[in-house]
This record gives structure tokens, C-alpha cells and sequence, in this order.
């Protein structure tokens, strides 16, 4: 059981920040999940999820409630060498659309802590509350996002190296595209071809990993690059727990990317930094700096990034 709550004010552009576009959404779920053991090798799980999404606005929304039901099952083969897992979802959004996903894979551990698997699935997207009914860029004509995936992920260990190895490719009908356009759009169909790599070894009593990203994201009707997709992304990042103590620091890249009106976004660098401390077995103490050498970006067209951001947090959970 869930509740999440968000409230945003809209306002610039000739609205007075007193007369902004107040907007109060509220998201409620109920889950059940469940599991057996079939054998010693096939296990089985299935689920029910049950949304009640609503949004309070002082602008006129056609549609402010819509329910989404949805029900899972899951079996998974794992007799230590073979690996065959699939999954099948069905989502009924109300005054939208429902549709049936998948996922299958299909591994092969060939040596100590080492797998290759090719994986198949499907992907549904409803749009938005926003993208259909906010008076900006809104279009209450759009249809859900459907998808197809294949990926070939490989698995293993070079050197004392953890090596991990995705080779992908989505293809997209009627891909959701917001702002800039003048009102939220479908792009008929999209193509996605992307390689990630990730490497991960302790080293020097702390534990390291290096992330580096490929993306090809197009139009397939007008062979045009897909806007704010950065075709190269990278990160670095070392960490260390203690006891009670954890701390982590990242270094994370994005390239230069395409925006609205042939608009190239130049590349930038940040900094993150993060510590934690348990004082007792339920109370923890959380400190975060969000580009902690505050360096200027520009994420979006005509938007400035967000500056050095401190954030502490005291969490309990008992």
C-alpha cells in the first residue's frame, strides 16, 4: 500500500508568480504479490496492482481521475547452467488504452561468475495527466507508447575486473514528446541502438565502478537525432561502507546534445557527493551535495542547471 503526493506551481511567461497554476496530484496503490516454489529449479511469482491516480488543478481539466489495474505472473528455470525467465503484464488504464507486455530471457553461465543471455520484451506508456489536459502542451489526442526491445547482455570477470556488456536496440510507435513542441506529440516511430558498459573492481580498500554509455536515439521517419539525447555519457564512481558509515562520490558526463530549433547543448561535467551515518539500528543521518563545485550547465534550451544543492536528511525506520 502507497500513497504519493506531489504539488507544483506553474507560473512565468506573463503569469504573475500570485496568479500561478496551482496543481496538487495524488497517487494511491495497492499491490499483492505472491510466489511458489515449483520444483528445485522453476519458481513461479504473480501480482495485482491497483492505481487511482487524481490531480486537483485551478485550471480546467477535462479528465482529473483515472484508475489503473494491473495484474502479473512471472516463471523463472535456473538448474545452475541454464537460465530462462518470462513474464507477461496486462494494464487497463482507464479512458486510455490496455495492452499486454512481455519479457523473455534466455542466459548461459559458461565459466565462474559469468553469464551471457539474450533478453526480449515489449514496453507500454500511458501519457500523463499534463501531457493530456495541462493548458500548455497538452494534447488530449495522444496515444500510450509501445515498444519492442532485444538486448544482448554479457557478464563477467577480466583481470579481477567486474565486466558488464549491453548491447541494445528499442523500436518506438508513437513516442510522447512534450516541450518544446507547441502541444504534446506522438513521433509515429522511433529508433534506439545503444551499447553500455560498466566496470567495477575494489581497489586501494575502496570499491570503484566506471560507467560508459552509447546512444543512437532517431526519427525513424525523418532519420533526425531524437532532442536531449546525449549520444555519449559516462560516470566514475568510489565508495566506501563502514559499520554505520557510508560515503560515496561520483563524477558524472553528458555530452553535447540536439534541442529544438537546431540547437546544439554544449557538454558538461558534475560532481556528486554523499555521506551517510546510522546512529541506531533505526535512526540514520544523510548528507548530499548535488554539483558540489557548482559549475554553470545548461540541461535544456533557455533553462539554467540547478546550482550547488546541500540536502540533509534524518530518516527513522523501525
Amino acid at each position: 500500500m502507497g500513497n504519493k503526493k506531489n504539488k507544483s506551481r506553474d507560473f512565468g511567461n506573463g503569469t504573475a508568480e500570485k496568479d500561478a497554476n496551482i496543481f496538487n496530484t495524488t497517487r494511491l496503490q495497492a499491490s499483492w504479490l505472491g510466489a511458489y516454489q515449483l520444483t528445485d529449479t522453476l519458481n513461479s511469482s504473480f501480482g495485482i496492482d491497483l492505481i487511482d491516480e487524481e490531480v486537483k488543478t485551478t485550471t480546467l481539466y477535462a479528465q482529473t481521475q483515472r484508475d489503473i489495474k494491473s495484474v502479473f505472473t512471472r516463471l523463472a528455470y535456473d538448474n545452475k547452467s541454464i537460465i530462462i525467465d518470462g513474464a507477461l503484464r496486462y494494464d487497463d488504464i482507464e479512458n486510455i488504452d490496455s495492452e499486454v507486455t512481455y519479457n523473455l530471457s534466455a542466459g548461459l553461465r559458461f565459466a565462474q561468475d559469468s553469464i551471457v543471455s539474450l533478453n526480449i520484451g515489449s514496453g507500454f506508456k500511458a501519457p500523463s495527466f499534463n501531457f493530456l489536459y495541462h493548458p500548455r502542451g497538452s494534447n488530449p489526442n495522444l496515444q500510450a507508447e509501445t515498444s519492442d526491445s532485444i538486448e544482448l547482455l554479457l557478464k563477467t570477470s577480466v583481470a579481477s575486473v567486474e565486466t558488464e556488456l549491453s548491447i541494445y536496440n528499442t523500436k518506438i510507435d508513437n513516442l510522447i514528446e512534450g516541450w518544446p513542441n507547441p502541444i504534446a506529440i506522438n513521433i509515429n516511430k522511433a529508433n534506439i541502438n545503444g551499447v553500455e558498459l560498466t566496470l567495477s573492481r575494489e581497489l586501494l580498500g575502496l570499491n570503484h565502478q566506471v560507467q560508459l554509455n552509447y546512444l543512437d536515439a532517431t526519427n525513424d521517419e525523418t532519420d533526425e537525432q531524437l532532442l536531449r539525447r546525449a549520444k555519449q555519457t559516462g560516470s566514475y564512481q568510489v565508495s566506501q561502507s563502514w559499520d554505520s558509515l557510508n560515503l560515496l562520490a561520483s563524477i558524472n558526463y553528458q555530452g553535447k546534445r540536439e534541442d529544438s530549433g537546431s540547437v546544439t547543448l554544449p557538454s558538461n561535467t558534475l560532481v556528486n557527493v554523499s555521506a551517510s551515518y546510522q546512529v541506531a539500528s533505526d535512526w540514520r543521518l544523510a548528507l548530499k551535495v548535488n554539483n558540489l563545485f557548482d559549475r554553470d550547465y545548461v540541461p535544456v534550451k533557455d533553462y539554467i542547471g540547478q546550482p550547488a544543492q546541500y540536502l540533509f536528511t534524518v530518516s527513522y525506520r523501525n
